[in-house]
């Protein structure tokens, strides 16, 4: 008999302490939207404050490596159009420029040789261009053959293709040829910046023979 109590006994211990616990109310609670809400002690127990959002100054600097590139347009690489020699130039990697700024001067006994040669070109075709006329007028009362036409004809066309070409060069390194008409004769080119900004390179030094091909400074 008295085992018997013993085992009811414990049975009645055992179901009592795996009786669930009634949820305390100091416990969030989880509301039917997933939001969990605090009581006013969880709050206070917590430490949570709550404010409205402010702009603040934050302190400090990020330090990087990396690489620094610009578009296509924005990189100009400067180099002779004409070979020669650095007589001039004052610039330094890391120095700002204008666009239209001379950024080097550059002499050659060519150029000199080229105004020359204009001069002469430009005072043979004048002459042959009288005696195309010439020759034009002659072959219309069929005074002279048509050999001596063509002839003068030819001779006028390839010195004024002569003309023309030797023009270009000269406004490619920025000579006028008016100027050279009226007797102006320069030993020295200059070249300026197509665009404003900085040097990032620079391999010319006075005195230095550059060619067209080789590239004398960076400009971003």
């Amino acid at each position: 008999l008295l085992m018997k109590r013993i085992i009811i006994l414990l049975t009645l211990i055992s179901v009592a302490c795996s009786k669930p616990a009634e949820p305390s109310r100091e416990v969030a609670a989880a509301s039917a939207d997933n939001q969990v809400v605090l009581t006013p002690e969880q709050h206070q127990l917590l430490g949570i404050e709550t404010a409205m959002a402010e702009t603040r100054q934050l302190s400090g600097a990020i330090r990087a490596n990396g690489m620094l590139d610009v578009p296509p347009q924005n990189l100009v690489t400067i180099s002779a159009p004409l070979g020669g020699f650095v007589k001039h130039t004052e610039l330094l990697q890391g120095m700002r420029v204008k666009k239209g700024q001379v950024v080097v001067v550059l002499e050659h006994p060519d150029y000199i040789q080229m105004q020359q040669d204009y001069l002469d070109s430009k005072s043979k075709l004048e002459f042959l261009e009288l005696e195309y006329k010439r020759q034009q007028e002659l072959a219309t009362e069929n005074v002279n053959a048509l050999k001596a036409l063509q002839q003068a004809k030819s001779m006028y066309m390839s010195t004024r293709a002569q003309v023309e070409g030797l023009t270009a060069k000269l406004k490619l390194i920025s000579i006028d040829p008016v100027d050279i008409e009226k007797g102006i004769i320069r030993n020295t080119i200059s070249i300026t910046s197509p665009i404003t900004g900085y040097v990032t390179q620079i391999n010319i030094n006075i005195g230095m023979h550059v060619n067209p091909t080789e590239v004398m400074m960076k400009i971003v």
